[in-house]
């Protein structure tokens, strides 16, 4: 986690890692899919995950790819707030011809 605000202990985050759940779908030259993070363990497999965020992007000539998205606020009352994922690279292989 490189960045956060809004939540009265994100900044003890920074810098840390967390364990993820990435489920993608290829299309003509795109990629998307979901990115599912959370405090990690069994609880993530069976959907106890903090986040989710649908995420897509291109596909390079070299196939990779760097996903993007946002999740909104659903209020003024959710703790987790807006959450950007800036830059998720990823190498499909093979690469798409």
């Amino acid at each position: 986690m490189t960045g956060c605000s809004g939540d009265r202990h994100c900044s003890i985050e920074l810098g840390t890692t967390r364990a993820f759940v990435l489920r993608l779908a290829q299309g003509a030259g795109t990629v998307a899919g979901v990115l599912r993070t959370g405090r990690g363990g069994a609880d993530l497999l069976v959907g106890a995950a903090d986040i989710t965020v649908d995420v897509a992007g291109p596909v390079a000539a070299d196939g990779s790819a760097t996903l993007t998205g946002l999740k909104p606020a659903a209020s003024d009352f959710d703790r987790t707030g807006e959450v950007q994922v800036q830059a998720l690279v990823i190498r499909l292989s093979p690469p798409i011809p």
